[in-house]
């Protein structure tokens, strides 16, 4: 039987891997916050930390996150700014989602799913390398502010000017 330790904090420690024990060992966790360390990917069995209900992540060296990231149905914060992430997996659909933070980083696309963040009202990838927008973000049923500064995007779909809750842009 685990812990039954609710949050961790291990921020600016330097740290370079997360044990998949921890994973394991932790069942009721509820926070996880690893910022400014130098963990270059997550365990793929962070997915059982079924309680997680904030991850934070800010200040790594993430280049992609675990495909599976979509069975964290209880996630309703994910901060990743200041990462190295180049894309988003498709099941990152996480309908508890309030906010997604992905600014500085180096994202080319958005996964073209993104209306299925039903609960999301924030969305910030500021400084990425992005090209373009996906039609989904129009269709985010409670989308109130994108913030997509300092990219090369050259398309905007007409969605966006249709969605109906945004009041940010």
């Amino acid at each position: 039987m685990g812990v039954a330790l609710t949050a961790l904090r291990i921020v600016g420690m330097g740290l370079t891997v997360l044990p998949a024990e921890l994973c394991t060992s932790l069942p009721s966790l509820t926070l996880l916050s690893l910022g400014g360390n130098q963990l270059m990917s997550l365990p793929e069995n962070i997915v059982e930390l079924t309680k997680l209900t904030d991850l934070l992540l800010p200040k790594n060296n993430l280049i992609c996150l675990p495909d599976r990231i979509g069975l964290m149905c209880s996630l309703t914060r994910i901060e990743l700014s200041s990462n190295k992430l180049e894309s988003l997996p498709i099941t990152f659909a996480l309908q508890k989602l309030l906010k997604v933070e992905c600014e500085c980083n180096s994202l080319r696309l958005l996964p073209e799913n993104l209306n299925h963040l039903v609960s999301c009202t924030v969305v910030n990838v500021n400084q990425n390398k992005l090209i373009r927008l996906p039609k989904s973000l129009g269709r985010m049923p409670s989308l109130t502010s994108l913030s997509c500064a300092k990219n090369n995007i050259s398309y905007i779909p007409q969605e966006l000017s249709e969605c109906r809750t945004m009041k940010v842009l």
